[in-house]
This record gives structure tokens, sequence and C-alpha cells, in this order.
């Protein structure tokens, strides 16, 4: 907020720019400050210093060009100014993975640098730009970069951290005090002291907790309810469900306290979000290996030449211009004969224009499901993804009886 030019009203979640006077409030996790400030105000000064030497000398004036130059001051605002991420966000993200064995320390460097942060379930990972869930991680194989950039090539961080990292001004700000970074550093063990419990309270930061009685955990849980920087983290309307589950996953799994309210609201916005985007619904985690796959086997679909379809229009003259020819050479004594020759004609007929599109030799037997087009035999089923006529990926096939 604060590089995007806003600060902070004290009143809900609306910033103001003291230079435009421009106020936003309502903010979504899609919304990007420096985005909306450009969008909102291009006049503003504070904007206009962003972009480079020569947008600034750009005079807008009001006439019919005047849209296209603030959109254009929008966008050269956009890559000017692309994304801000606080250094104390890099090392909570790295500490969400402190808990992982040693034999993952290069899967967990791959991860800290594609912006992922640990979920505190296996190997779970989320992204908290995007929102991508992923578990099921094939060390060797599975590359985190590769992953993100190519299941949310839109994220946010993807496009300035990953994929333009030259042309976007990531400005780290170090909003930490040295006392503050150390700890960080150090993963420093936070001492509490539980009344009348002293000799159970937590260690110094040269050991870490080791709790393996699901009482004491309560207890533990319990009281670090009642700090301060739990009472800061329930104050933005983070349910005391999810405060709780924030902190056993915390002693549990990692063995040491929070450092800071920051540390414990990234964990809650960690669980809320798997939360709110799982859904209790497992196909909702993406398994990075099937997911890659499925891409790939699309792109390859898409590159397949369409197949020849047969000329309607020399089919039916063929059916008119056999009946005159057929119809007159046949006698009255032989109706029935006639009757068996027209069915057989009519069956060739039949047979020849309801032909498999794919390979032409066997008789149509599947439509495509949802465009619903008549296409394929059941072998040739099993090689085509997409509808060789309108193009569209097909879900799913229904059998046609002729």
């Amino acid at each position: 907020m604060a590089t995007a030019g806003f600060t902070y009203t004290g009143v809900g979640d609306t910033v103001r720019c003291n230079t435009c006077s421009l106020e936003i409030s309502r903010w979504t996790a899609t919304m990007i400050p420096s985005d909306i400030h450009a969008e909102r105000s291009p006049q503003c000064e504070f904007v206009r210093s962003q972009l480079p030497s020569r947008a600034v000398e750009m005079d807008i004036t009001v006439n019919p060009a005047k849209r296209q130059k603030i959109e254009s001051y929008s966008d050269q605002y956009k890559h000017s100014c692309r994304f801000v991420e606080v250094k104390l966000l890099k090392q909570i993200r790295r500490n969400t993975f402190s808990h992982w064995s040693s034999e993952t320390k290069s899967l967990v460097e791959q991860m800290i640098t594609a912006g992922f942060f640990s979920c505190n379930v296996g190997d779970r990972v989320i992204c908290l730009y995007c929102n991508l869930i992923c578990q099921q991680w094939i060390i060797g194989n599975d590359d985190p970069l590769e992953v993100h950039k190519t299941i949310s090539p839109q994220c946010v961080y993807v496009q300035s951290i990953l994929i333009h990292p030259q042309t976007s001004s990531t400005l780290v700000l170090d909003d930490m005090s040295s006392n503050n970074q150390t700890q960080l550093e150090r993963n420093t063990i936070v001492q509490y002291n539980e009344t009348n419990q002293t000799s159970n309270s937590c260690t110094s930061n040269q050991h870490l907790l080791s709790i393996n009685d699901p009482n004491v955990l309560s207890r533990y849980v319990a009281a670090r309810l009642d700090l301060t920087i739990s009472q800061s983290v329930l104050d933005e309307n983070f349910i005391l469900s999810v405060i709780k589950r924030c902190w056993e996953d915390q002693l549990k799994l990692k063995q040491y306290d929070f450092i800071d309210s920051t540390s414990l609201f990234i964990a809650c916005v960690i669980l809320q979000k798997q939360i709110d985007h799982i859904k209790g619904n497992i196909e909702n985690i993406i398994i990075p290996s099937t997911k890659l796959k499925l891409i790939r086997e699309r792109e390859q679909s898409k590159l397949l030449p369409l197949p020849q379809l047969p000329n309607v229009d020399n089919i039916v003259p063929m059916e008119t211009q056999s009946a005159p020819v057929i119809t007159p050479t046949i006698e009255p004594s032989n109706t029935k004969q006639h009757t068996k020759v027209s069915e057989t004609s009519s069956t060739k007929n039949t047979t020849a224009t309801n032909l498999c599109l794919i390979c032409s030799n066997d008789e149509k037997r599947l439509a495509c499901i949802p465009c619903g087009h008549f296409v394929a035999c059941v072998s040739c089923s099993q090689t085509i993804r997409i509808c060789p006529i309108c193009r569209r990926e097909i879900e799913a096939y229904v059998r046609i009886f002729v």
C-alpha cells in the first residue's frame, strides 16, 4: 500500500492518497494497489512520478484520445511498479518449511523461490497470491517453478518474479527492526510462562518443544490463545478455531512458538485459504505431475491436423441421381425385387455417410459431449480429445445406435 502511494486512514480497510485525495476501501485479494491507483487517478502526481520520464512529459488534454492516454499511463505504471513483497514475508515463507525433513532441502529451496508456503499437511503447499494448492510432489521430477508458471501463468508473483523479473521493479521493504530480523534469522523461540507450570514452560531458543501428550498440547495452546498476538489476529476477523489450529500445528510440527503476530497472521491466512478453496473436496488440490501431463496432452492435441471430412455435397446428388436411373427400368411385376434393390442401395449410401471421420473405415458409433457431433468409431474415440468438427474439447462420449 505504501509503495502505491496510500496511507491508512484508520477506518476499516480504507486507504488514502495524500497527493490526489483518492480513497479506496473494500479491498480484495485480487486487487493490486498500484494498478488501482493508476486506473482511478491517472493524473495523480505520485502516479506520474512512478512513470518513465517520457511518459511524464505527455500532456493529457480533453480530447477523444484521452482514454487511450490514460490506459497508456496505467500500463506503464503497471510495468514500472509491478510487484512488491516485504522481506519479512519472504522469511516467514521460509519458516513455514522448517519442519520438512533434510532430504527435501533442495525441494524446499525451489518451493521458496517459486513463491509457495507450506500448509502443514504432508507436502501440501499454497501460493497466497493465486491460491494454487498442490501436493504429492515427486522429488527430482516436479519443478515448483515450472508447475507454478504452467498451471497459474497469470499469478502476479509468477508474472513479476518468475517470468519478467528484469522488467518488474520488485521493491523489497525492510519493515523489520534489527532485533526482529535477528530473531527471524535465528528462529528464536519466545518464552512463555504458564501459571503453576514453570517447569513445563517453553525453553530458550537453544531447545525445541517436544509435546507428545495431547493434554499438554491442549494446555499450551490454551495459554497462547490469551496472548496479545493471538488477540490481535482475532481482531482481524479470524475465528478462534482457526487460530487454535494454527497454534496446534506450530507447536506439534515445528516445535517452537510463533515469533510475532505477523507469523501467526500468515499461518491463519494459509489455513483459511485452504478451507475456502478446497471446500472439503480433495479434487480441488492439484497433483503437479498429473496436472502437467494433462496440460501437455491438451497442447499436443491442438497441434494435430484436422481430419479431412467427407464432402457431403458430392454424396447427396449421387442419391438423387441413382433413383431415376433404377426406377424406370423396373417392371411392375418385379415390385418386390425393386424394393429390395432400393433398400440395399439406401443401406450402402447410409453406411457411406456414417463412416468414422477419423479412419473412414468403420461406422460412427460415438457422439461428442458437450458439442453433440457424431464423429467417430469406438477405436478412434480413444485417440482424439478435441471434436474434429467444432474443435471443442471432448469431455465424454455417448453411444448412438443407428
